[in-house]
């Protein structure tokens, strides 16, 4: 189906996911898990992109304990971070190839910076919702926060880059 391959589905996937997330967080992960497989049934290449969502978004999930242990974030009802969230990783990485792929044509030190900005916003923004705590201050939490964050999505550019060098990229469309 094309319009499953269209980056702007794929955008609105995502977005769909986010919200499912930030609303309903565990009563929506049957809905979010259903979302990431039409996400993952839209890309070319499905083996290079499962490959891809599932070391990614452990490299996420990487972040998300670090924030937690250094006490940046804490997310509600959950002692360190719920399965919902590494869901809503797999989502997030399963834009790479498809949505975000001109943002990932950046320069590194640009990108870092994009990330920098950019991530720790979804965060307040889901702590008005009482998703996730922050205790610090906001002009703490963003510097720290968008300095973790920036570093791991770059890892998962970077990890997505070598899988393209792959013979796992050369395999035929599946």
């Amino acid at each position: 189906m094309p319009v499953l391959k269209h980056w702007i589905t794929n955008a609105l996937l995502f977005q769909s996911i986010w919200f499912a997330a930030l609303f309903f967080q565990a009563d929506a992960l049957w809905l979010m898990l259903l979302g990431c497989l039409v996400m993952l049934a839209g890309h070319q290449n499905k083996r290079l992109n499962l490959v891809l969502a599932l070391v990614g978004s452990a490299i996420g999930m990487s972040i998300e304990l670090i924030a937690v242990k250094t006490q940046l974030i804490n997310y509600q009802g959950s002692e360190l971070v719920p399965l919902w969230l590494w869901v809503l990783w797999i989502a997030l990485v399963l834009t790479i190839n498809n949505a975000l792929s001109k943002l990932l044509t950046l320069k590194a030190p640009i990108l870092l910076v994009v990330f920098l900005v950019c991530a720790p916003p979804s965060y307040l923004g889901a702590a008005n919702f009482d998703v996730v705590s922050i205790s610090t201050p906001w002009y703490i939490f963003w510097p720290a926060f968008g300095a973790l964050w920036s570093v791991g999505f770059y890892l998962i550019v970077s990890f997505n880059r070598i899988l393209w060098g792959t013979k796992l990229a050369q395999l035929p469309a599946n």
